[in-house]
């Protein structure tokens, strides 16, 4: 992970920020969640409405995380849901 230095205090903002959005996303979205095996995509019903429940909190992840980091942790919990749906959808 590159670019910004962040101090001790941003990174702590950042780490907080980030717990609280994939808390949400875990609660509010990965229930709904279903792998397409032929696309190699996550799907669900009303996904949107499903992501607005965490939009603010989304919101607050982007302001805090340098754009670096939020990709970084965005791959990060993308392998691991798609992981555990190939392997209970399996």
């Amino acid at each position: 992970m590159g670019g910004k230095v962040l101090r001790k205090r941003d990174r702590e903002l950042c780490w907080k920020a980030r717990d609280n959005y994939y808390r949400c996303m875990n609660e509010e979205v990965k229930p709904h969640l279903k792998l397409n095996e032929s696309k190699k995509v996550f799907e669900a019903e009303n996904l949107p409405v499903l992501m607005q429940k965490c939009q603010s909190l989304q919101e607050d992840f982007t302001q805090k995380c340098p754009a670096e980091w939020q990709q970084h942790f965005d791959k990060i919990w993308n392998a691991e849901i798609y992981n555990l749906l190939s392997k209970t959808e399996s």
